[in-house]
């Protein structure tokens, strides 16, 4: 079992308590975009999900946050589900943050997600400057 796996296990577990977000059943750990990192881009990105009576995601609306951040929230909430019942919506928050001692290789991020408010948080530690973008990533930077 990797650590995605018992971070979702465990989002699971605590979203079966009584909450504002319906029951997660699947919950795939998002990642922080590349280019918004490098960029040094952070802040929130806050969707609103439309379930169907069998729990999965139908409709993603994108409703504030800066678009590279938008597009991995989006991405990311269609592999959701929830438990099966009545059609809802739900408002999800993502806050990509950028913190800790700078590191010079692409990071694997830290997440923390609280079901019972619908906040999920992205931590990874800043890059280094002297990052060579292009060993990191196989791509030449854009000038």
């Amino acid at each position: 079992m990797t650590v995605h796996d018992m971070v979702g296990l465990l989002l699971i577990l605590l979203s079966m308590f009584d909450c504002n977000v319906a029951e997660i059943r699947t919950f795939v750990a998002p990642e922080y975009p590349w280019m918004a990192h490098l960029a040094q881009i952070q802040g929130e990105a806050v969707v609103k999900l439309t379930t169907d009576s069998d729990g999965r995601v139908t409709l993603v609306q994108e409703q504030t946050g800066h678009p590279l951040l938008l597009r991995e929230a989006h991405t990311n909430s269609l592999q959701w589900a929830f438990a099966p019942g009545t059609p809802r919506e739900q408002v999800i928050v993502y806050e990509f943050k950028i913190s800790g001692d700078p590191v010079t290789a692409r990071p694997v991020p830290k997440i923390t997600a609280d079901f019972c408010t619908g906040r999920v948080l992205i931590l990874v530690p800043p890059i280094a400057p002297n990052i060579d973008v292009q060993k990191v990533t196989g791509k030449k930077p854009k000038r």
